[in-house]
């Protein structure tokens, strides 16, 4: 009955804390493994990568674990990316013509009210080591979500000065987590049951952005140089469990920043706004500051719950399903992230080849599409070498992971 306890509590306790609604990111893909298998790491990680993925899964494999990582996944929306360098080149181009404004209102006009681009990414090392029932872990990374967006829009254009301008502002944001974390684990009942914590402490960074449209190279340029960023501290704990009732069938769930770690951004009276032209009328400026203001000054990292099964139906061979348990908002307003990963992996001559595939679906995204994954490894005298891609050929979606590791 005890036991029975625990694990509702640990349900109540995910699910409560995911539902609550802040600024957030949606939930990254770290290891080359897990990104091969569409993001399926919940029940499925037993490395020392489970630092990140589930703390639980450090008690399920004996001995020390090292992994260097690096991963990178990005969205681009192309419509809002072609619209905007469409605007850009009207606005630019010394016409001041009606046909030109009527343009630019017909490529507004096509724009989703949620049209984003998004990219997240993470790495570092991560080590792992049992003792007896017991499991410590050691990981010093970094968690990096941004995000593109057109979250004000004027349907009309004026004429300042003799020149064209549209007071559409295109909005870069950015929360980079650099973290020291700790985990502990513990098996019981033979390793029916596994339970852990990970506590860290998180160096957040907040990135921001904002040009008007004519002032903007593109929609989505995530590799500019952001203006401005502020960095502070917080500290977070993540909680996590692992059932294998029987040999062949494991259930996962974790729970990632349920203190709801909070970081610095800035007042919106001192952020810079790009391109802003001369004589520009004060109620312009005004709803971009009014649109700063709405993000409160700070920056949270949501709690974000995620359950997952895992089975293992031959030799060799793993098949796993992930799913973020509610929505977890962005900082695109009203635009939340619900991903889905499925995938599997198949092992061949002892471990000397792995072979995975996969897909993701953030099926709470206007427009997503499921992106397939496909990663490779290779494992020789505990040495091991693994790389994953990911790619929607229909949409601008996909992303990489490569990571080294060493087990005894």
């Amino acid at each position: 009955m005890r036991i029975i306890r625990r694990l509702q509590w640990m349900v109540v306790v995910v699910a409560l804390a995911a539902a609550a609604r802040v600024e957030a990111a949606p939930f990254g893909f770290i290891g080359p493994r897990q990104v091969g298998m569409g993001g399926a790491g919940v029940s499925a990680t037993e490395d020392a990568h489970a630092i990140y993925w589930n703390p639980a899964g450090l008690a399920l494999h004996d001995g020390l674990d090292i992994r260097l990582s690096g991963t990178v996944r990005a969205s681009v929306n192309q419509n809002l990316d072609d619209a905007i360098d469409k605007i850009r080149k009207a606005v630019n181009s010394g016409s001041t013509s009606q046909e030109v404004i009527d343009y630019i209102d017909g490529q507004l006009d096509q724009i989703s009210a949620n049209a984003s681009g998004g990219t997240n990414g993470g790495g570092g090392i991560f080590a792992k080591m049992n003792w007896e029932e017991n499991a410590f872990g050691l990981a010093f990374y970094d968690e990096f979500n941004g995000t593109a967006s057109l979250p004000l829009r004027n349907p009309g254009a004026l004429v300042l000065a003799g020149r064209l301008f549209n007071g559409s502002v295109v909005a870069l944001d950015g929360l980079e987590g650099r973290q020291f974390a700790v985990s502990y684990a513990r098996s019981l009942f033979d390793k029916t049951l596994t339970l852990g914590v990970t506590a860290s402490a998180i160096q957040g960074v907040v990135y921001i952005d904002r040009s008007f449209v004519q002032d903007s190279n593109t929609g989505v340029e995530f590799v500019k140089d952001y203006d401005q960023s502020r960095s502070s501290w917080d500290a977070s704990v993540d909680v996590g469990m692992d059932w294998t009732p029987i040999s062949w069938l494991r259930f996962g769930m974790v729970g990632k920043y349920l203190n709801r770690p909070t970081f610095d951004a800035f007042d919106a009276s001192d952020i810079k706004i790009n391109g802003v032209p001369p004589n520009l009328p004060p109620e312009f400026l005004a709803r971009v500051r009014q649109q700063l203001a709405d993000l409160q000054g700070r920056f949270q990292l949501a709690p974000q719950g995620r359950a997952s099964v895992t089975a293992f139906p031959m030799e060799g061979m793993t098949v796993s399903a992930d799913v973020d348990v509610t929505p977890n908002p962005t900082f695109v307003k009203d635009a939340d992230s619900q991903i889905m990963s499925v995938g599997g992996e198949q092992l061949f001559f002892d471990r000397l080849l792995a072979t995975r595939l996969g897909v993701y679906y953030d099926f709470t995204l206007p427009d997503a599409e499921p992106v397939p994954t496909i990663g490779l490894g290779t494992e020789y005298a505990g040495f091991s070498f693994d790389i994953a891609g990911a790619y929607d050929f229909q949409k601008s979606a996909g992303g990489l992971a490569v990571g080294f590791g060493y087990s005894m």
